[in-house]
């Protein structure tokens, strides 16, 4: 009985110092509020805007993809749909507002940021430091690609609330801001940027029917070079290749298969690789009506989380000047 009282009395004392000391610390949380406009145009954070726009970019490309795979039959739904999954109007080859809306919110997010960013960093540089910093060349080449994305794949163009006006003016505005991308990325010396921003100018040139153009500008950039978007393995699903986990029975999805597809045949008769996939004896993870459970055949254009997505490339060039 003894030991039973001294052993309340010590449990009780150790609960009390706890008590004690919980009483002792300082449990307020303080709400900083918004940031000041003023810190914005602070020359220490255009690198953070700047990653900004190229991370907000991804983001869009990332169900661009995906989406876009599946409406086009590059990708035959399995059946599972909601997060990683494809919603069933999409599997019947509909884009919906409602269901694929975070393209067009994140492309334009992108758009408006690359526009913001660039506008800052213009009135904070002095017009030589401008001309030729390395980051006013990157947030140009961002906020360029963003442009051709929405021109090559929306049918109209919005800009800030603004009217309807036709998707070809959002091309237009890339093709001028990779023009200024490329006197900048030449004044800093940075041949990717540089190449980056003549690839993307012949894109937003051919698709406005500009053969001449978009073949000069194809013709300075090398066969070898890429440029892509990145994606990442760490950090949460929302910074994984969409396209990659969506099909992987790693994440457990299984969501698409090649099955079905006009691409798996055309794979099977010429290896080519972007269209390349493994066929498996397993069945996706949901079911497709009238199908039922559909043969998992997995792409294999994208081998991991962090499989980036080209932008633009050499071979691509090859391609306009052909």
């Amino acid at each position: 009985m003894q030991r039973q009282i001294i052993s309340r009395t010590v449990r009780g004392s150790v609960l009390a110092i706890a008590l004690g000391g919980l009483a002792a610390c300082d449990f307020k949380v303080t709400n900083p509020g918004p940031i000041l406009d003023q810190y914005l145009s602070d020359t220490v954070a255009f690198k953070s805007e700047v990653n900004g726009i190229g991370f907000t970019l991804g983001d869009g490309m990332n169900y661009l993809v995906l989406q876009g795979a599946v409406a086009s039959r590059e990708l035959f739904p399995s059946g599972t749909s909601g997060q990683f999954g494809i919603e069933p109007r999409n599997w019947v080859g509909y884009l919906l507002t409602e269901e694929q809306g975070s393209v067009w919110n994140q492309l334009q997010q992108a758009r408006w940021l690359g526009d913001a960013v660039v506008a800052r960093m213009k009135a904070s540089y002095s017009d030589a430091i401008f001309a030729k910093h390395p980051l006013v060349a990157q947030a140009l080449v961002y906020r360029g690609f963003a442009y051709r994305v929405l021109g090559e794949n929306m049918c109209y163009s919005v800009i800030n609330s603004g009217p309807l006006k036709p998707a070809v003016e959002d091309l237009q505005r890339s093709e001028s801001t990779f023009t200024a991308a490329i006197a900048v990325a030449t004044a800093a010396n940075s041949a990717a940027l540089l190449n980056a921003a003549y690839a993307g100018r012949a894109q937003a040139r051919m698709l406005q029917g500009n053969w001449d153009g978009a073949k000069a500008d194809a013709g300075m950039v090398a066969t070898s070079f890429t440029y892509q978007m990145p994606y990442y393995a760490t950090g949460g699903e929302g910074g994984y290749n969409r396209t990659y986990w969506s099909s992987t029975s790693e994440g457990l999805y299984k969501s698409t298969s090649t099955w079905n597809t006009w691409y798996a045949k055309y794979y099977d008769s010429s290896n080519d690789p972007r269209v390349k996939y493994t066929k498996t004896t397993l069945s996706g993870s949901g079911i497709f009506p009238p199908v039922g459970k559909v043969p998992w055949w997995v792409q294999a254009k994208y081998t991991n989380r962090a499989a980036g997505v080209n932008l633009a490339s050499g071979r691509e060039m090859r391609l306009i000047e052909a």
